[in-house]
């Protein structure tokens, strides 16, 4: 089931060379924290959390992906890079 995009199978390859398997898929929560500290610079709050948790739906990923990008937080964070 890996690789899923192009670049993975670049990745793959490496991987292989040196006889490495690939890292598990990260947990649904761990994922959240990892995107919205990378997009935020901030740990997602607690009801995010539970609110993720109890989205089930496909599309759960790309919703919070979504609302991380069109958040003020988001601004925010690259905001600072830009004006440095």
């Amino acid at each position: 089931s890996w690789p899923l995009e192009i670049l993975d199978r670049f990745v793959l390859a490496k991987l292989e060379e040196r006889n490495w398997p690939p890292s598990p898929d990260a947990d649904r929560s761990v994922w959240l924290r990892r995107v919205t500290l990378d997009l935020t610079g901030l740990p997602p709050t607690p009801q995010d959390v539970l609110d993720f948790l109890d989205d089930v739906s496909p599309d759960a990923y790309a919703a919070v992906a979504d609302r991380l990008l069109t958040s003020r937080a988001f601004g925010e964070r690259w905001a600072r890079a830009w004006l440095d």
